[in-house]
């Protein structure tokens, strides 16, 4: 007996200016890997395990003036009209 798969889609977005690596997000969690880097690197492994995904690079960073740029279109791919 295998392994049914579920078919999975993702969304990503992430800011081409979100490049900082060695971040401390608090005393014990460091996040080695830039946001950018590391975001490519998951979509490159959701797409080689065949998941569908949207991917969205945008010219900013990991900030509110970002996320209202690219909410939007995250929300229309989530919730499509029906």
């Amino acid at each position: 007996m295998g392994i049914r798969r579920v078919p999975t889609a993702f969304y990503l977005d992430v800011g081409l200016r979100e490049i900082d690596g060695n971040v401390r997000h608090r005393e014990n969690v460091v996040q080695v890997v830039s946001q950018i880097d590391s975001v490519r690197l998951f979509r490159d492994v959701l797409l080689q395990l065949e998941h569908s995904v949207a991917y969205v690079e945008f010219d900013g960073g990991h900030d509110f003036a970002a996320w209202k740029q690219t909410l939007p279109g995250a929300l229309r791919w989530a919730m499509p009209k029906q």
